[in-house]
């Protein structure tokens, strides 16, 4: 089929661009898009038959066109033919009347080399030929009958041959009228049951096929003219139980991967798809003008996962119902990372889910423990996705100031490189045009701990970068309570000796709410995560009234590896404790025996806490006793 119809959100912003332009000029622009084009559902479709040729034409070809084919508007033979005529469009013409000043303003849009009729002057008189093109060459595509027409578009359309060719019932349009999108050969008319005429059995052998395929059942294309057209050449069927489950078939064998786009064409008339072969950037599927959908057409359209669902015609032909119904078949503008399965991974499994990074928490992200070797996952893309979009950093939780690599390369070819640590984000934005496979890689530059992560927040890929999610819903703040007292807290790292938790007493008060640790001579500490949330650290700092030495200790505290107190207290001693918190990440308390401590020796942090509002602090007298 041709290569100029839409093909991507690229091409759809210059056929805008052309159509704005032509209709500043005063030609009669028939498809517009409707209200229901921001559900990814519209129509092709104008006031009878011939506008909606035009408005089909005005789809595929908003560019012009070398070639114009015109077929009667009031019989489907010789149209059904010319889906393999991938040159031009088809516009509608009465057999032997005044072409509609519609039809002729599209000519002058369209601007081609030449007019082509299909079929005989009983179909379109050369008085409708010569008034449609004009000044143009004109041409006949035509036969003594509509299977001798077919087998001239057929040889027009393929004149080196093709690996199949279609078979397709003369006097019955259903299965045919699906049958345009299909690239690999022609289509034949032949009778429903007998033998093929002279005239398909001569198409078929002069162009030599590996295989001809019947559309339809036995009852519209009996096995005897399937034998006899094909003249010993191998032959299958694309037939289902019914014409909307033959459409689904055809569908799938015309594009066995995915399409941009689906076309919804009524099932009991002919009148608006006959114009639909132009149509080459999707399969026509066969509907009811109203009521369901049926489930093997919806099957179908699922698996060919559309970006855009149109109707062919206005709503006698495809009603809203039905087309309402259709947009929940297409494939989701924005796909998240965590609902796609990776197609191959190394290193540590990839986690799924709502992750913190520097403060926030990104509720459809993937994340992976990264440590010296690299890890990777890798999804499949077949060419359907424009962009990849994530906003990459290390989980709030990390333990370490590590710092990591970061790649992405699409089928092999790297398009993303850069380093990250914790409180540190990059927003990715990647260009994934044709691309098949997505690698998303994270390797630990220095020494990481078990539980570093790296995420893709809200990581996602984009069939059009100009239709992304609403991020909002998926980006908060982290909600944590306004004060939070550190024995409610885990600590997300901790090192030495454990750290107990509860009611502790210091020269001669007991401190309900307290952590403390055993002070040997080697150093302990605690981490705790705070996320950007906190504004003051505050406790009461000194020894267990039940150590049993006079020993020394030196007390530190940091806020993302900067110092921000320290000093040294003893038994009897005690030091109130006042931290600004402000954009801090992680705090850090720390402990270490001076002189000679004993295995019974603790350092207090006496009511400790962490607090959003320096003004809003817990109120001490009911756990100070």
């Amino acid at each position: 089929m041709s290569a100029t119809a839409g093909v991507g959100s690229a091409r759809q912003r210059v056929l805008w661009i052309v159509l704005a332009a032509i209709a500043a000029l005063g030609v009669a622009l028939l498809w517009t898009s409707s209200a229901q084009a921001a559900d990814g559902t519209d129509r092709l479709a104008g006031d009878d038959r011939f506008e909606t040729a035009i408005a089909i034409s005005q789809h595929a070809f908003p560019e012009g066109a070398d070639r114009l084919y015109i077929a009667r508007a009031y019989g489907f033979a010789d149209a059904l033919a010319a889906g393999a005529l991938d040159d031009g469009p088809i516009l509608l013409v009465p057999s032997d009347a005044s072409v509609p000043g519609a039809v002729l303003d599209e000519v002058e849009r369209l601007d081609p080399d030449s007019v082509v009729a299909l079929g005989g002057t009983g179909a379109v008189s050369d008085a409708v030929l010569d008034q449609t093109a004009g000044p143009r060459e004109t041409d006949r595509l035509a036969g003594a009958d509509r299977f001798e027409t077919a087998a001239e578009i057929a040889a027009a359309a393929y004149p080196n041959g093709a690996e199949k060719v279609y078979l397709a019932n003369a006097f019955s349009f259903p299965d045919a009228l699906a049958a345009g999108s299909l690239s690999d050969g022609p289509i034949l008319l032949v009778p429903g049951s007998g033998s093929a005429p002279s005239a398909v059995t001569g198409a078929i052998n002069d162009m030599n096929p590996d295989e001809v395929v019947a559309l339809g059942g036995s009852t519209v294309v009996g096995n005897d003219v399937l034998t006899s057209a094909a003249g010993g050449v191998s032959t299958s069927r694309l037939a289902g139980s019914d014409r909307y489950e033959t459409s689904a078939l055809i569908a799938r064998a015309a594009f066995p991967d995915t399409a941009e786009r689906v076309y919804l064409a009524r099932a009991d008339d002919f009148a608006d798809a006959l114009a639909a072969g132009a149509l080459s950037d999707g399969p026509v599927v066969l509907v009811p003008s109203t009521g369901a959908i049926p489930q093997t057409v919806r099957d179908a359209v699922e698996a060919i996962q559309p970006m855009e669902i149109f109707a062919l015609g206005g709503t006698v032909a495809v009603g809203d119902d039905v087309l309402d119904e259709s947009a929940e078949l297409r494939a989701e503008d924005v796909v998240f990372l965590e609902d796609r399965e990776a197609t191959d991974g190394g290193g540590r499994r990839w986690d799924e889910g709502s992750a913190q990074v520097d403060g926030l928490e990104y509720e459809r992200s993937v994340w992976r423990i990264a440590r010296g070797s690299p890890g990777f996952a890798e999804y499949d893309l077949a060419r359907d996705y424009e962009r990849f979009r994530a906003t990459l950093g290390v989980r709030d939780d990390s333990t370490s100031d590590a710092e990591f690599r970061v790649i992405v390369s699409t089928d092999g070819n790297e398009r993303f490189r850069d380093r990250v640590r914790l409180g540190e984000t990059v927003d990715l934005d990647v260009d994934l045009t044709d691309a098949l496979r997505l690698r998303i890689e994270v390797e630990g530059i220095d020494d990481t701990d078990r539980s570093d992560s790296v995420v893709f927040g809200n990581a996602r890929i984009l069939r059009d970068a100009d239709r992304d999610v609403d991020l909002a819903p998926l980006v908060r703040a982290t909600d944590r309570p306004e004060r939070l007292w550190l024995d409610d807290d885990e600590a997300v790292q901790g090192g030495g000796r454990r750290w107990d938790e509860g009611s502790a007493q210091v020269d001669g008060l007991e401190y309900e709410r307290s952590v403390w640790r055993i002070a040997r001579g080697s150093p302990g500490f605690a981490e705790y995560d705070l996320a950007r949330d906190y504004e003051r650290f505050r406790a009461t700092l000194g020894v267990r009234d039940d150590s049993t030495s006079d020993a020394e200790f030196r007390v530190i505290v940091s806020t993302d590896g900067n110092e921000r107190f320290r000093d040294r207290v003893r038994l009897g001693e005690t030091v109130d404790l006042d931290v600004d918190l402000t954009d801090a990440l992680r705090l850090r308390i720390e402990v270490e025996g001076i002189d000679d401590t004993d295995r019974s020796d603790s350092v207090v942090f006496g009511n400790a806490r962490i607090l959003r509002d320096a003004d809003h602090d817990f109120d001490l007298s009911d756990v100070v006793r």
